[in-house]
């Protein structure tokens, strides 16, 4: 394969202002000996209104997002929409193209890399372009995730506590309009260099959503699908009334809270994860929800208990675990 020895830079080759749809790409040339690279990206406006951001693959291992987004595209003309969509339906094109969470350019997972350094390496390049050029000009920022092949989520909107309560007030409001089968406050504090955080910082709503994991199935698709139209609805983008998604196991939203780690439960071992309780069960404290099983004759198993009452929202979906490794999460009913 030929490298090339072009200066770093990342560019895109079509304007964010002004009115009507234009498709075009975002291109990362890293230089350094790395092949250059290129993503999609869609603007559609229409007149005043308020711009909205959405993004999908910034791990390449999730494909609900991108397929909602990417249909979003083709199926969305200016006459539909008053303000602008800025949309980036494969964001981490290297991690997307090799299906795997981290970039094989440079082995980074680029939501812990924001906000980027223009002279980094390619995540953090396109990081950097994206805080400097696309967070300015959006009012709110809707990232779409799963829990790709690692972890398995009930599909859900996740917001974190914000010590600003006007900022608060406007994300969970943004939140609750998405009309997800789960919608979580939830604390990440344990994670540095996320998109949320910067787009936060900045004082816009962001809201990231976790549609399921493992294998892609039409009721997960559905769900983003619906999570997508129902936020340009809530900002005034699109005509409609916010519908909840058929693939929604609750004929209602569930709002929840997970307030710190103390309910969640690492691995402690090397072994295989051998879920007990699936994610969505009502469980209680202390309660048996998995084993992991250690990789020799000798060693006893490790039994995973629920650290308290709640519902089980999330869980290791690859059962091949080491220590340090998120094993469940529980939340609680607001």
């Amino acid at each position: 394969m030929q490298t090339t020895s072009q200066s770093p830079s990342v560019h895109c080759d079509i304007l964010l202002a002004g009115d009507g749809k234009r498709l075009g790409q975002v291109h990362v040339a890293p230089g350094g000996g790395l092949e250059p690279w290129s993503t999609p990206i869609a603007v559609i406006a229409n007149g005043e209104g308020p711009t909205l951001l959405l993004t999908g693959a910034v791990h390449g291992d999730e494909y609900e997002g991108p397929i909602a987004l990417s249909r979003l595209i083709r199926e969305t003309g200016p006459e539909a929409i008053r303000g602008r969509i800025i949309v980036m339906p494969f964001l981490n094109m290297p991690a997307l193209a090799a299906a795997q969470r981290r970039s094989p350019q440079d082995g980074l997972d680029l939501n812990r890399v924001f906000p980027g350094r223009a002279d980094g390496q390619p995540s953090e390049m396109l990081a950097h372009w994206i805080c400097e050029t696309l967070v300015p000009v959006s009012d709110a920022v809707l990232d779409c995730h799963t829990g790709g092949v690692n972890t398995s989520w009930i599909p859900l909107a996740m917001m974190h506590p914000l010590p600003d309560p006007d900022l608060h007030d406007r994300t969970l409001a943004f939140l609750k309009s998405l009309r997800s089968p789960l919608a979580i406050v939830l604390n990440e504090s344990d994670k540095g260099g996320m998109f949320d955080s910067h787009v936060e910082g900045q004082g816009k709503p962001f809201v990231c959503c976790e549609f399921g994991g493992g294998m892609l199935m039409p009721a997960t698709l559905d769900v983003a699908i619906t999570c997508v139209d129902n936020a340009l609805i809530h900002f005034g983008i699109k005509d409609g009334t916010p519908s909840v998604p058929a693939g929604s196991p609750w004929a209602e939203p569930r709002m929840v809270q997970m307030e710190d780690l103390s309910d969640a439960v690492f691995c402690e071992i090397d072994g295989l994860y051998e879920p007990v309780v699936d994610i969505g069960s009502a469980v209680t404290g202390g309660q048996v929800v998995g084993v992991v099983h250690p990789l020799d004759l000798v060693s006893p198993p490790t039994v995973i208990a629920a650290p308290s009452d709640g519902l089980l929202f999330y869980r290791r979906a690859k059962s091949r675990v080491g220590p340090g490794e998120r094993l469940i999460m529980v939340a609680h009913e607001i």
